[in-house]
């Protein structure tokens, strides 16, 4: 064999190979580290709900041990002393806590009651332990520990309090007694945060489910804004519309009402391949002062932010949730400070949902009898004319809609 055809051969060769391996490879990238974590990993109270005394508990969980598992375990949880008591600390699966079987019952633990902490020079921590006896470590997912916390500091006005739930030390070890790698696994810690009230205002997509049954379909929603205040002289607002390119196409966005009744808005909208971009802003006084009208004021109450249109271009083939979700929201003050919602609640898209499912909530009910009601006999242009009611799209709404209806009634 010649150099050239020889180089060609093993070339190929090599390229056979990695091909061959590509899943596998794949794979291996896609692999989750396992991890140690405390959970929940936000725990934040304000003190129009929580009073200092209350209570709240924490595990720490591990997830996604491969073989040949876990056979023992150690690590510290630290916080701050001057805004937390440790009222509860449990290690091991005789635990009145313990809910899963990441443990196996030959286990000990080390629980203390009340807890006793330690302390070093980084200040006081609660030590968890537990070893088993046994030729095979546990695999999986599954809660090591419990620890709880009694709230003993209230934050001042306008302040707030708040320190991590720190994992440290953390040593897992297989069943020869070797500790895993530090960086074998992941270790999240958590986080306390005790504040004053959150802001009133929150935002909303609406609805909560919109459905579509065929490609081709048209489908809107609408991001509102509730609970302004105008003391908190909001003037604008921008967000983030995610959703799933492969079912929707997004077609139009459009201003909503809100800022608009209190004055003249710029409003600039983008799209990208997986989210819709809005950005909406309160135009000032010719003098460049706020509120643009006196007798109007800041910005109050509900309304609409904007107003989404999307075309299906695909469908699943079974009845499947796809997320309409908010992201990267940010409220602006007329000082230009960012004013963080209370809460986002998103929308979800079900397809593709059947035709006789007026309301588009998966099931075929009385309430789509009820929306056929009232659409009974009417057509395009009539007041109670509605569209999804015509399911035989033969531009009125009657007696065979009904039939539809009934035919597929708890379907």
């Amino acid at each position: 064999m010649n150099c050239k055809a020889k180089r060609l051969f093993t070339t190929s060769l090599t390229l056979a190979i990695l091909l061959s391996l590509l899943p596998l490879l794949q794979n291996v990238v896609a692999q989750e580290l396992p991890s140690v974590f405390v959970n929940p990993e936000e725990n934040f109270f304000y003190t129009d709900t929580t009073a200092v005394g209350t209570e709240f508990d924490i595990t720490i969980e591990a997830a996604d041990w491969p073989d040949p598992g876990v056979m023992s375990f150690e690590f510290k949880l630290r916080y701050d002393p001057t805004m937390l008591e440790p009222v509860l600390e449990r290690t091991g699966i005789d635990s009145e806590f313990w809910i899963t079987e990441f443990i196996v019952r030959r286990g000990f633990d080390m629980d203390v009651d009340p807890p006793q902490p330690f302390e070093d020079a980084e200040g006081p921590y609660l030590l968890f332990a537990s070893s088993f006896l046994g030729a095979k470590g546990a695999e999986g997912d599954g809660i090591l520990a419990k620890a709880g916390f009694k709230i003993i500091a209230e934050p001042l006005t306008g302040k707030t309090l708040s320190c991590g739930l720190d994992l440290t030390g953390v040593l897992m070890l297989n069943p020869s007694a070797q500790a895993y790698a530090e960086d074998y696994y992941e270790v999240q810690s958590g986080i306390y945060q005790y504040s004053g009230p959150p802001p009133p205002h929150y935002l909303r997509v609406e609805p909560e489910i919109v459905g579509a049954s065929e490609v081709g379909e048209e489908v809107g929603i609408t991001v509102m804004i509730y609970d302004v205040e105008a003391d908190q002289r909001i003037i604008g607002a921008e967000f983030k519309l995610f959703f799933n390119p492969s079912i929707l196409s997004l077609t139009d966005i459009t201003e909503g009402d809100f800022f608009k009744a209190f004055g003249s808005t710029f409003f600039v909208d983008f799209t990208e391949a997986e989210y819709g971009v809005v950005g909406i802003l309160l135009l000032p006084t010719d003098e460049g002062g706020y509120p643009p009208d006196e007798d109007l004021g800041f910005p109050n109450g509900d309304g609409s932010l904007a107003n989404f249109e999307f075309e299906v271009i695909s469908l699943p083939e079974v009845l499947t949730e796809f997320p309409l979700e908010l992201g990267e929201v940010v409220i602006i003050d007329a000082d230009l400070n960012e004013l963080p919602p209370r809460s986002t609640e998103d929308a979800v898209l079900l397809v593709p949902v059947r035709r006789e499912d007026l309301n588009q909530d998966g099931l075929v009910n009385v309430l789509d009898m009820g929306a056929f009601a009232v659409a009974y006999g009417s057509y395009p242009d009539h007041p109670r004319w509605n569209v999804r009611a015509d399911i035989d799209k033969n531009g009125i709404v009657n007696i065979l809609d009904g039939v539809l209806i009934v035919l597929a009634f708890g379907k």
